[in-house]
């Protein structure tokens, strides 16, 4: 994995490294705010009270799109899947920083995103499920090769 930790943009995307994974936190807005990189609250009806700040997949990438200036924070919050539909294809050995790596568990559609960085990395809120809310400690933004899963499925580009 080569990654270029000189690039400012990607100094700053690390900055969320081990913030942990919380199902139904992070929206496009959240990546505005100066304190981006310690998420946001849950926004499901089912999270505890208090909610722990932190991410899911889909809200750690658009937030991230936003410190990018690749997606406006007024955007409207997508999933997974709705982000692969808003996304065009990308060979996987074009894959750029701001790009979007998808994987979809014995699906074969997106379930999961991550954000490119260049040089074969992905950054994301990983290992979650609909039941974490910060409390698993296995579960968190983490730094991984591009093909760390193998229920990988393709690169896509936000449309211009």
């Amino acid at each position: 994995m080569r990654l270029d930790i000189r690039d400012e943009r990607i100094q700053e995307l690390l900055q969320a490294w081990g913030t942990p994974y919380v199902y139904g936190a992070g929206t496009p807005s959240d990546g505005a705010r100066e304190d981006w990189w310690l998420g946001a609250p849950s926004r499901l009806p089912n999270a505890p009270t208090p909610c722990p700040r932190g991410w899911d997949c889909s809200g750690f990438y658009q937030a991230a799109a936003v410190r990018l200036g690749l997606l406006s924070p007024t955007a409207g919050d997508r999933g997974a899947a709705a982000l692969y539909l808003a996304m065009t294809p990308v060979r996987e050995q074009d894959a750029k920083l701001g790009d979007a790596a998808f994987y979809g568990a014995h699906t074969g559609r997106p379930t999961h995103v991550m954000l490119c960085l260049g040089g074969d990395a992905v950054l994301g809120a990983a290992s979650g499920t609909p039941t974490t809310f910060g409390a698993d400690p296995r579960a968190f933004v983490s730094l991984e090769r591009l093909r760390y899963w193998s229920a990988f499925l393709e690169v896509r580009r936000l449309k211009p």
